[in-house]
C-alpha cells in the first residue's frame, strides 16, 4: 500500500544530519532545506553497499539499492532482524549509496534522538530519503507520547512528497509495542524483510575485508586468532576493528596477535 518514491527531486548529497538553513541551486531549482538540527549523526565513508554483495541474502540487497536510488515503487522498506545481524551497517551503506547518487538523505539512530525534542523532525519531509535505525525504542514506556505523533506526521508528509524510508528494528512492524496504532499501521504499508544473521565464514570474511579497506593488512593468523576469540557478532566484530586501528595508529604498530592479546587482554 501507499505511494512509491520514485517521484521526488533529486538533491545534492547530504553526508550529516545537520543541515543548514536557507537555499540550495540544484538543477536549476531553488530547494530549501530544513533547519539546522541539533544533532550530527555520521556514517563511515568507506561503508558501500557492493561490502555486503557476497554476504547479503540475494533478494534483500537490490531491494535496499533501490531504496536507496528513489527507484522503488514502495515508499517504505521495512527491515528487521536480531541485534547482531548488522542492520545499522546496511543502513549507513545505503546512507552513503544516496549520497553518491546526489540524493539529500539522513541517517537517524533513533535511541539517540530521542535526547531532544520531536520538533527536530520538522520539514525532513524534503530529503530524499531518510534511514531511521533501530525505531523498536519508540516502544520504551519513558519515551515522550509526542514521538510517535512526530515520526507519524512525517511519515504522511514524506509520502505526500513522494520520498522514501528505509527503516530497521529487532521486530516486525506488528509486533512493535508503539502506543500509536496508526505509526504500526503505516510501518506495515511497505516492504517488511528479516535480515537474517550471518554465518560464521561470511562474518569474519565480511570483517576482513572491512579491515583491508582501512589498509589494514591482517596475516593469516590474525584472522585465525580473532575467528577463536571474538564475539560472533557483526557489531561487536566492527568495535574490535576500531579499537585495533585506533590504537595501532597511536603506536605506530602493525595488527598482529601480540597486538591483539595485549589491546584485549584475551
Amino acid at each position: 500500500m501507499g505511494s512509491g518514491c520514485t517521484g521526488g527531486t533529486q538533491r545534492a548529497g547530504l553526508h550529516a544530519t545537520g543541515l543548514d538553513k536557507g537555499e540550495n541551486q540544484a538543477g536549476g531549482q531553488t530547494l530549501m532545506f530544513p533547519r539546522q538540527l541539533p544533532l550530527d549523526y555520521r556514517w563511515p565513508d568507506n561503508f558501500s553497499l557492493s561490502h555486503y554483495q557476497d554476504v547479503a541474502e540475494p533478494p534483500l540487497l537490490p531491494l535496499v539499492q533501490a531504496q536507496a536510488e528513489g527507484t522503488s515503487e514502495d515508499m517504505l522498506l521495512y527491515l528487521w532482524g536480531a541485534e547482531d545481524t548488522g542492520k545499522s551497517f546496511l543502513l549507513q551503506a545505503a546512507a552513503q549509496h544516496a549520497s553518491d547518487q546526489g540524493r539529500a538523505v539522513m541517517y537517524l539512530p533513533v535511541p539517540e534522538l530521542l535526547q531532544w525534542s520531536p520538533d527536530v523532525l520538522d520539514g525532513l519531509e524534503t530529503l530524499d530519503l531518510l534511514c531511521i535505525d533501530d525505531i523498536q525504542a519508540l516502544s520504551d514506556d519513558s519515551v515522550d507520547p509526542r514521538w510517535p505523533e512526530a515520526f507519524f506526521n512525517l511519515f504522511n508528509r514524506a509520502r505526500d512528497a513522494g520520498k522514501c524510508w528505509l527503516v530497521s528494528a529487532d521486530r516486525t512492524p506488528r509486533e512493535l509495542e508503539v502506543p500509536l496504532a496508526d505509526l504500526v499501521s503505516r510501518l506495515q504499508w511497505g516492504v517488511v524483510r528479516q535480515v537474517p544473521r550471518l554465518d560464521e565464514s561470511s562474518m569474519f570474511r565480511f570483517w576482513a575485508d572491512r579491515a583491508r579497506d582501512r589498509g589494514i593488512v591482517l596475516d593469516e593468523d590474525v584472522q585465525q586468532f580473532v575467528m577463536r576469540r571474538a564475539e560472533r557478532n557483526l557489531p561487536a566484530l566492527m568495535r574490535l576493528l576500531d579499537e585495533l586501528d585506533e590504537e595501532s595508529l597511536v603506536e605506530k604498530r602493525r595488527i598482529t596477535v601480540p597486538f591483539i592479546k595485549k589491546v584485549t587482554g584475551w
